[in-house]
């Protein structure tokens, strides 16, 4: 009987260990994921203010993401390579660890931010 409530314990135990080795790195992540949100976000703001013209530095975002930051943005990258070739957003703006398990919306705010950089485009060549 005492070896059965050692068992039961150990499978508890070996149960409790895999479950937070799953479960920790999605909540380290999380920062570095949900920033990456407020990161398209901000960048939507900034292409539509400025005439689709891609930020070149942290300055250019109030500072707010850093080179060295959770969240990578390529300030090198230019909006008229992000609009010929919408693939290069993935690359442009990501999370630090270039994984997402609690940001299920990435994609969609990454075509929101595409056509945001149409739009200003347009706008910018309309003559706003």
């Amino acid at each position: 009987m005492k070896w059965l409530v050692k068992l039961f314990l150990a499978a508890l135990l070996l149960g409790i260990t895999a479950v937070v080795a799953i479960l920790v790195p999605k909540f380290r992540n999380m920062k570095s994921e949900y920033g990456t949100a407020a990161a398209i976000h901000e960048l939507k703001v900034f292409v539509l203010a400025n005439e689709g013209r891609w930020p070149a530095s942290p300055g250019d975002l109030r500072g707010r993401f850093p080179s060295d930051g959770d969240v990578v943005i390529d300030y090198t990258m230019t909006s008229s390579r992000l609009i010929e070739n919408r693939s290069l957003l993935r690359e442009a703006v990501h999370p630090r660890s270039g994984k997402f398990y609690t940001y299920p919306r990435y994609e969609e705010n990454l075509d929101q931010l595409h056509a945001a950089l149409l739009e200003a485009k347009a706008s910018a060549s309309e003559g706003w």
